[in-house]
């Protein structure tokens, strides 16, 4: 389950890269996360990744789409936070994103439909259990970790100098330069194409005031 998840991510993710940064993007962009590390070998160890990269890659797809599908968002981010505490970003950052582009009633429906699927994984496990939580894989991993430490500051400062060879690893030694690359030429690309639409316009305001 956890790898047929992760592959059929593939789709959405491609739908999302082409329409935020065209076809050619797409490709690479699917194939890095088909072939890098993270991607394929948690799923293939039966880990919570593999449907979490689906519903991730569902959400965005059904908010960058043409036509967006809000309903769908909400089901996903609500799929996302059952699996994944980080699911939790997503029940916030669908709405906002839908109410910054002035789409009310897409942040609305989202809310609507992702908060009784969210609202699953802590009554159930109020309901097992009798201790509310919002996430009992959070209070496993804080348990584990910064609440097992001598000093949140020390070990938060040791995981963060673990941080750059981590994700050399995590996400691979090939992939990553590749991925930082590729975010450093978007960004420029992006300021040249506004100074060019700013030059050409300027140029046919002036053509239009020559007598």
């Amino acid at each position: 389950v956890a790898v047929s998840c992760s592959v059929l991510a593939v789709v959405p993710l491609w739908y999302v890269a082409r329409a935020l940064f065209g076809e050619r993007a797409a490709f690479w962009g699917t194939l890095g996360f088909a072939a890098s590390a993270w991607p394929a070998r948690h799923p293939a160890e039966c880990m919570t990744e593999g449907p979490f990269h689906l519903a991730v890659a569902l959400w965005a797809a059904a908010l960058v789409s043409a036509r967006t599908r809000p309903w769908v968002a909400g089901i996903a981010a609500g799929a996302a936070y059952l699996l994944r505490p980080e699911g939790l970003a997503l029940l916030a950052l669908g709405p906002l994103w839908s109410w910054w582009r002035s789409q009310r009633r897409d942040a609305l429906q989202q809310v609507v439909v992702a908060a009784p699927i969210a609202a699953l994984l802590p009554l159930g496990f109020l309901w097992a259990t009798g201790t509310l939580t919002l996430t009992p894989k959070a209070a496993f991993n804080y348990e584990v970790g910064v609440g097992a430490a001598d000093s949140g500051f020390a070990h938060y400062a040791f995981q963060a100098a673990r941080l750059p060879l981590a994700a050399w690893e995590e996400l691979g030694w090939l992939w990553l330069p590749l991925i930082l690359v590729g975010a450093w030429r978007a960004r420029p690309y992006g300021l040249r194409s506004d100074r060019k639409s700013t030059r050409l316009n300027s140029s046919h305001s002036s053509v239009s005031r020559m007598p």
